[in-house]
């Protein structure tokens, strides 16, 4: 819940390209997330679990530094 509430507060001082691309990047670090605590605690052999998990965790990875490679600093007056 802190890395969201760290992208939202992000949203009036980013343009808004930056913003939604960290913001998919956070969504896909909690479903990452998710499928490892379900393969921890749940079911350890549900279908394709380490693909995703890893897909996931890599888009994350890639769209975060993407969205801050392309961050522009909005000037508010």
């Amino acid at each position: 819940m802190l890395i969201f509430l760290f992208a939202y507060l992000r949203y009036d001082e980013v343009n808004s390209l930056c913003f939604y691309l960290v913001f998919a990047g956070v969504v896909c670090s909690v479903f990452s997330d998710s499928i490892s605590v379900l393969q921890s605690f749940y079911n350890q052999n549900f279908g394709l679990n380490q693909y995703s998990e890893m897909l996931f965790y890599g888009l994350f990875q890639y769209l975060v530094v993407l969205g801050i490679i392309k961050e522009t600093v909005l000037i508010n007056e």
